[in-house]
């Protein structure tokens, strides 16, 4: 193998060009994904916040009354989302009122949080929320999305990447 100072000056040029192109390309895919793990964090949790919400809302009375039969319906609603692994409905005494799916296998503690309450991972975001009915908490909803779609974006990203460089 020729060592660099025996090359002509355009391979020289060639070679500087390539290696500065190559490291602006990097750098720019790696700045583009951690935007985007910023913008889809900011998606999930903005989800998150919204079927909270609607399961939190619709639960309220279903949470007074005692009504668990119905409290699962309501929170089996959430199957219709993929991304979704893990919900729980809290009583007011942080008992568990109803669950999805309804055989969850890691043990459940009742979250130590008040008002609305974002937890992320490496691999999941959560969120937790109170439910209030007649504006008195009556509840406390978890929810908890896996982060494999936004792997799965970086996975085509990278293979668009690398067809391109090569």
């Amino acid at each position: 193998m020729t060592s660099f100072r025996h090359l002509s000056i355009s391979n020289k040029l060639l070679s500087v060009i390539m290696i500065i192109t190559s490291s602006t390309l990097v750098l720019t895919c790696v700045v583009i994904l951690f935007y985007d793990l910023l913008l889809f964090r900011e998606s999930i949790t903005q989800e998150l916040a919204t079927q909270a919400a609607i399961i939190g809302d619709h639960s309220a009375h279903v949470l007074v009354s005692q009504d668990f039969p119905h409290g699962t319906e309501i929170i089996e609603a959430l199957r219709h989302e993929p991304a979704i692994t893990q919900a729980v409905i809290y009583a007011k005494d942080g008992s568990i009122f109803a669950t999805y799916p309804s055989q969850i296998h890691t043990p459940l503690t009742f979250p130590s949080v008040s008002e609305t309450t974002i937890l992320d991972a490496l691999t999941t975001s959560s969120l937790v929320r109170e439910i209030f009915h007649d504006g008195e908490r009556v509840g406390t909803i978890y929810i908890q999305s896996s982060l494999d779609n936004l792997f799965d974006r970086w996975i085509g990203f990278v293979g668009i990447v690398v067809g391109v460089m090569f």
